[in-house]
């Protein structure tokens, strides 16, 4: 992860978090008892990976190039797929009160290509016999991770909480452009790879299993922003294309179960 993001979580963290004036703060008392009233200590710096079921998409504006540049078309992408990760975090207990911290990396297979047919009059010169051009793009989200606030009330062995905070993504992508009709030559093909930073809220409920151990299940919407993918590459048979660009908003909602082990 570059310096800007790890400068942007840190920053998040102090913004999404006015009562954890400085580590110690938070980090006092995690040893003690559990508070008078409650069957469980929530306190605690903890580990844990999770998995589970997360769907969304692109959505924005393929900027075309070449012989059309300045002509741009909206698109619209879905991803979903399984997912695995691992999260750690840290959490301080004021009475029935949670407040904590955690953050996670998450991975999986989100992979998805769509092809546009252009208008051949809006593309180039309709009195040539090349016909439409064929538009392949292939996005992936390579994985995304989150940097968040979580706030509970526990009541018996379980804890339901809200969280939100920050999100981000490493993504790339693909562009293939062909001529369906008449010549079959590929005309370019090329690649862009992004990252993206954005927000994510969500709720969840975590139980407690015993000597340190708690399963969690947790659903939460992530807005990664708006990102531009500048494609790059290479021109075959004097195609008219130089390089084309997606410029769109990544929006995820992700659905998981997770373990988790307080130390």
């Amino acid at each position: 992860m570059t310096s800007k993001y790890a400068m942007a979580i840190m920053a998040g963290l102090v913004i999404f978090s006015p009562n954890f004036a400085n580590a110690s703060d938070l980090l006092d008392g995690l040893n003690d008892p559990a508070p008078q009233g409650t069957a469980v200590n929530w306190s605690g710096v903890y580990l844990g990976v999770h998995g589970g079921w997360a769907h969304g998409g692109w959505e924005g504006d393929l900027q075309y190039q070449g012989l059309n540049a300045g002509y741009s078309e909206s698109q619209e992408l879905d991803v979903e797929d399984w997912h695995y990760g691992g999260q750690v975090g840290v959490n301080r207990q004021v009475g029935s009160f949670v407040f904590g911290l955690e953050a996670d990396a998450t991975f999986g297979e989100f992979d998805q290509t769509g092809t546009f047919v252009t208008d051949a009059e809006t593309d180039f010169d309709s009195s040539t016999d090349d016909g439409n051009y064929a538009k392949k793009l292939d996005l992936d989200i390579d994985w995304f991770g989150t940097a968040r606030v979580r706030a509970g009330y526990a009541v018996g062995q379980f804890l339901p909480y809200v969280t939100g905070g920050i999100a981000f993504a490493k993504t790339s992508g693909n562009l293939e452009v062909t001529y369906p009709n008449g010549n079959p030559d590929l005309a370019s093909i090329a690649s862009a790879n992004e990252n993206h930073l954005g927000w994510t809220i969500g709720a969840g409920l975590e139980a407690d299993l015993g000597a340190g151990w708690s399963l969690k299940g947790e659903y939460l919407y992530l807005d990664l922003g708006e990102v531009e993918h500048p494609f790059q590459g290479e021109v075959y048979n004097g195609s008219p294309f130089g390089t084309d660009s997606f410029e769109a908003d990544l929006k995820l909602n992700v659905w998981r179960a997770g373990l988790n082990y307080r130390f």
